[in-house]
């Protein structure tokens, strides 16, 4: 899979042993690491932390009741494939008349194993010591509107809206944008955005910042890899509104800070500022599955649930961030905007524009029900009922036994039902061949498209067969 399609602890297993063991050296990565794995494979690796000896798998087998062998299944492979455990043999002693025996046996990678030992029983504060007090220092309100500034800055960049040019982004950004595909120059040199990217603004913000970082990180030299990953997940262990140190970063660290401020993680009172200041962004990168801060800088809002889609195919966005519209406006019909709200319709042809533009019908129902309104979902869950006129009732008691779906069926079957229209029509390139000297000559080239699998169209009354592309350099 592309980088794109995985988070950060999937990209951290598929690094070779090499560059791993040189990130699990730093106890603060391996504390990330560790908090997001899940419950069991918690507990696993707490059982195992102060065994340096192989442990029969027979032995791991018994730590989970047999109405949880699927979790047990996963938690081991999930640790088998961040190499925190390793597969190996150990010999069993003879016993009862039976000789000895090799079994197979599970161990925890050393490295791992000591950095944990350290971030566990040391007494270690954070990665790095706090400067002395900045008198401009900035507020937590400021760094709060710098993040929202500069990610939506980021999006509007991608969407093609105008921005100052002192909020565009630094050319190593722009490079990154094209070369994730998310926009392109034509001949004429002007970026504009792409069916990926299209799709990228309707992702949540977490899966966009990662999707941004490990683009960065699969550009650098593989020598700096551990010391970037490291870095990324120290910054969660930081406090907001403390300012550290440049001096004591890496070269490699150095250079992140200087492209983090472009997506709002790092703030900088000046480019050639010694002093750095992490923002909430820096603290979710990997704060497991606390995405909701990350979901709200995206938005460019602190407000997480703002759509209210009502069966009637009207979609009512109770939002002041441009951004938002122009979200919205990807696959919705605008009607009217107001202070704090603006009113659209879902149709066929704001639906099949969005389609065009690469956006898919499971993106676009994602998309409102991760941004849908509380009361959406507590209808949903049964926990709010309404009237016949579709006004709200008050709380109704207990949940009911099946909830509704978040988004109202009639909607969300109307949105599929026009994207499977325009898939009934599969398109080819191909080459027409016509006016062949024999009917023998014609039949000979059908059957050959045919065999080689270039066939695509053939009318053998008007004599004349298509191909593909590929096979025309064949078939001539």
């Amino acid at each position: 899979r592309g980088v794109s399609e995985m988070d950060v602890f999937a990209y951290v297993s598929r690094l070779h042993l090499e560059h791993l063991e040189a990130l699990f050296a730093d106890p603060w990565s391996v504390l990330a690491i560790f908090r997001s794995l899940s419950p069991i494979a918690k507990q696993y690796v707490l059982r195992l932390l102060f065994v340096d000896s192989e442990v029969p798998i027979t032995q791991v087998n018994t730590w989970s009741k047999a109405q949880a062998a699927s979790l047990h299944s996963n938690a081991l492979k999930h640790l088998f494939n961040l190499k925190i455990l390793a597969e190996t043999e150990v010999t069993l002693p003879p016993s009862a008349g039976r000789p000895s025996q090799s079994e197979r046996a599970v161990i925890m990678n050393s490295v791992f194993r000591q950095s944990l030992q350290k971030a566990t029983t040391e007494s270690i504060s954070a990665p790095w010591a706090t400067t002395r007090p900045d008198k401009r220092a900035p507020t937590m309100e400021k760094l709060e509107e710098y993040t929202h500034k500069r990610w939506a800055s980021l999006l509007h960049f991608i969407i093609g809206a105008p921005i100052k040019e002192k909020d565009k982004p630094s050319r190593t950004v722009v490079e990154l944008l094209v070369s994730m595909e998310l926009m392109h120059s034509p001949q004429d040199g002007e970026l504009i955005i792409t069916d990926k990217g299209f799709r990228f603004l309707l992702q949540d913000a977490y899966t966009q910042v990662w999707t941004f970082l490990l683009t960065y990180i699969e550009s650098l030299p593989k020598k700096d890899l551990a010391a970037v990953l490291s870095f990324l997940f120290q910054l969660s262990f930081l406090t907001v509104g403390k300012d550290y140190q440049i001096n004591a970063l890496s070269d490699a660290q150095q250079k992140l800070v200087s492209d983090l401020k472009d997506l709002g993680i790092i703030y900088q009172r000046k480019n050639n500022s010694r002093r750095y200041y992490p923002t909430k962004l820096a603290l979710a990168l990997s704060s497991g599955g606390s995405k909701e801060y990350m979901l709200a800088a995206g938005s460019g809002s602190s407000q997480s649930g703002w759509i209210i889609v009502g069966t009637d195919n009207r979609l009512y966005g109770y939002t002041t961030s441009t951004l938002q519209v122009l979200l919205l406006s990807l696959f919705v019909k605008l009607l009217y905007r107001l202070p704090g709200l603006v009113v659209g319709v879902i149709t066929r042809e704001s639906v099949r524009s969005a389609l065009v533009n690469g956006i898919t019908a499971q993106q676009i129902l994602d998309f409102m029900e991760k941004n849908a309104h509380s009361q959406m979902r507590q209808i949903a869950e049964g926990l709010v009922g309404i009237t016949s006129e579709g006004g709200a009732l008050g709380k109704v008691g207990k949940p009911a036994v099946g909830y509704l779906p978040i988004i109202p069926e009639a909607v969300s079957d109307e949105i599929r039902l026009w994207e499977s229209e325009r898939n009934r029509v599969s398109y080819d390139s191909g080459v027409l061949y016509d006016h062949f000297s024999t009917a023998e000559d014609y039949h000979m080239a059908e059957k050959y498209a045919m065999d080689i699998g270039a066939y695509i169209w053939s009318n053998e009354k008007k004599g004349m067969l298509m191909v593909t592309s590929a096979g025309h350099e064949e078939l001539r």
